[in-house]
């Protein structure tokens, strides 16, 4: 996945980097960096934006999910 992956599922999703944030349990200025292409996006940053496009998971669990 690339930062230009991330930045059109979350564009395709309308979601904000604050939601990304939420839903991977990082800061909005570390979904920023993978944006960039500063930092890698994580493994499981990638099963999860996979999970949720093939709807294997929800967005609405996931939420759940976060503390």
């Amino acid at each position: 996945m690339t930062p230009d992956n991330l930045r059109s599922f979350i564009n395709d999703n309308h979601l904000t980097i604050a939601d990304m944030g939420l839903i991977t349990g990082k800061s909005d200025r570390m979904v920023q960096l993978w944006l960039s292409g500063d930092y890698p996006i994580p493994l499981l940053v990638k099963i999860l934006v996979k999970a949720l496009t093939e709807k294997k998971l929800t967005f609405e669990w996931v939420v759940a999910q976060t503390p």
